[in-house]
């Protein structure tokens, strides 16, 4: 197994990475409750706090320049954008239903 020098870019793959998955954890909770008009649950609602808890954390300034707020705004106005596309709604509602019937069925 080859080694992977973290000077080589690695590192910033990895922050980058982490914020990412904080975005798309944010915006998945948005897009489902919204798509099955519907209130987060507990744990959904935990994982938007946890997000924006992140966005302004020291931790998340040492990993990325963008300033957490100016990130969120992104973020819900892609969110807007996203509401306005019918198809792309109907798209999310339909692979998540489809996620949900698997699962039931295993």
């Amino acid at each position: 197994m080859e080694r992977i020098n973290i000077c080589d870019g690695g590192l910033d793959n990895l922050k980058n990475a982490i914020v990412i998955q904080a975005a798309e954890d944010y915006l998945y909770v948005k897009k489902l409750c919204y798509a099955f008009n519907r209130q987060p649950t507990k744990d959904e609602q935990a994982m938007v706090d946890d997000c924006i808890r992140f966005f302004h954390s020291e931790w998340y300034m040492m990993l990325c320049d963008m300033d957490g707020d100016d990130l969120l705004k992104k973020l819900d106005k892609h969110f807007y954008e996203w509401i306005e596309d019918t198809e792309e709604v109907e798209f999310f509602r339909s692979k998540h239903r489809n996620k949900k019937k698997e699962s039931e069925e295993a």
